[in-house]
């Protein structure tokens, strides 16, 4: 408790007349009483709603919420890694997961790999024809809600000889100093290049299956990591922060290896008509109606996907 919640915790004897010390059943009565107080007193539940952080967290490690105020002595166990990921349509939420546990290159490619898995239901990763094109560095704002605002590289950040030094894309030395104090770890800052780990050659590893060195430790040094627990939107103004991007686009491969079994079936299907009833101009009238429709429906389910 100490170790997670940064306080001093003090033992205290038992003492049956005190009455704030009682003991407590087994765990299926506690369940059984929460969930009555839970619908007796809607109101409270539904108060304490607007107080849960606004992103969605699909942590591949057990999580627990870290408190509003964010206090140093607990970074050690508070590590988490914020990645911005579509959500519907063209909506992107925040997913913040701890990574203290993480210290390798080779465990860092595992954890994205969870990381992002989670967030796709199996139905989307299924039917849809859009893939991982690019794991990018990138700043963000948070603010009230379901939504998260990425800040574009190309719009904000200087360009030229400058850009490695002047890049927001990375927290700047303020977040990150004095060690062991600073709301975000990561080395060097600022990079010796921008982007410090290409978006390429992340995705090599995201998608394949072979994996960096065992002992290989650059990477992981160089993601920003928010030391001070998950981050929360404001009312007022939105939360800034920095992370990664899983910047999604169209799978050419996946596309063209539909629309050529679809065109294999009709051609099957036209040679078998012609076959079992010699009408060749009706079975391939078929095979023609089974590509258009085919396709139409096929765009139509992975719309309907993408905005799951």
């Amino acid at each position: 408790m100490e170790a997670s919640a940064g306080v001093k915790v003090t033992a205290i004897p038992y003492n049956q007349f005190a009455s704030n010390q009682q003991y407590t059943g087994s765990r299926h009565f506690r369940w059984f009483g929460s969930r009555s107080s839970s619908v007796l007193t809607p109101s409270t539940q539904g108060s304490q709603s607007t107080l849960t952080p606004t992103q969605h967290s699909t942590s591949c490690q057990p999580t627990k919420t870290a408190a509003t105020t964010q206090s140093n002595a607990t970074q050690g166990s508070l590590l988490h890694l914020m990645a911005c990921a579509h959500d519907k349509g063209a909506d992107k939420i925040l997913l913040q997961d701890r990574i203290q546990d993480v210290a390798t290159d080779r465990a860092l490619i595992q954890f994205l790999r969870c990381q992002y898995r989670r967030h796709r239901s199996g139905l989307r990763s299924l039917l849809s024809l859009k893939r991982v094109q690019g794991i990018h560095f990138v700043r963000f704002h948070l603010p009230l809600g379901d939504s998260v605002i990425i800040i574009p590289h190309e719009t904000t950040c200087t360009r030229g000889v400058a850009s490695t030094t002047a890049c927001e894309c990375l927290p700047p030395l303020t977040r990150v100093s004095p060690p062991g104090a600073s709301e975000y770890l990561c080395r060097p800052v600022p990079p010796k290049t921008f982007p410090p780990i290409p978006p390429e050659y992340l995705l090599s590893f995201f998608t394949c299956a072979k994996e960096p060195h065992v002992a290989s430790k650059w990477m992981i040094e160089q993601f920003p990591k928010r030391s001070w627990g998950e981050l929360f939107g404001a009312a007022e103004q939105p939360a800034e922060g920095w992370g990664i991007y899983y910047k999604e686009g169209w799978d050419p491969k996946i596309i063209a290896r539909v629309v050529l079994g679809l065109l294999m079936a009709s051609l099957v299907f036209g040679a078998v008509w012609t076959s079992v009833r010699g009408d060749v101009q009706g079975g391939f009238g078929v095979a023609a109606w089974i590509v258009g429709v085919g396709g139409a429906g096929l765009g139509v389910l992975v719309t309907s996907v993408d905005g799951l």
